[in-house]
C-alpha cells in the first residue's frame, strides 16, 4: 500500500528570517510513464503565496520547525481555496521536474503500489 504525503522543502522560519534556501532548486527524472494516480503533485503559483499562506499558520499557531514542513493537515479545505489545491503534474520516462523548494508538493496515494511514493524501486 503506498502512502500519501504533502510538505514542502524548507524550514519556512528561517526561509522567511533570514532567506535560508531561496536560492535552492530541487529535481526529480520520472523513471516511467505517470498518470495522474501515480505523479507528484503540486500547488500551482504556490510560492507565489507561501509567505501569504504561511502568516495564516502562524496565526492560529500551528508552526511547525523542521528542514522538511509536512502539512497534510496544515493545508486546509479553506486555503485549497484561496490559495489553490494539489494539482497532478504527470511525466513521462525521463522527464526533468525542476521546482523551488517553496512550493508545496507532494505524491499521491498510490494504493497499488504504483505510486512514486509507494514503490520500491
Amino acid at each position: 500500500m503506498g502512502t500519501k504525503f504533502r510538505h514542502v522543502d524548507l524550514n519556512v522560519r528561517q526561509w522567511l528570517a533570514i532567506s535560508r534556501g531561496k536560492n535552492h532548486i530541487q529535481a526529480s527524472i520520472s523513471l516511467d510513464q505517470e498518470t495522474e494516480e501515480t505523479c507528484t503533485t503540486v500547488v500551482l503559483r504556490g510560492h507565489n503565496t507561501l509567505r501569504q499562506w504561511w502568516a495564516e499558520v502562524e496565526r492560529c499557531d500551528l508552526v511547525r520547525n523542521g528542514n522538511t514542513v509536512r502539512v497534510d493537515d496544515l493545508y486546509t479545505k479553506e486555503d485549497r481555496e484561496k490559495f489553490g489545491d494539489f494539482t497532478p503534474q504527470v511525466c513521462s520516462p525521463g522527464t526533468l521536474r525542476i521546482s523551488l523548494p517553496t512550493v508545496l508538493h507532494g505524491a499521491t496515494a498510490g494504493h497499488d503500489g504504483k505510486a512514486p511514493c509507494g514503490r520500491v524501486r
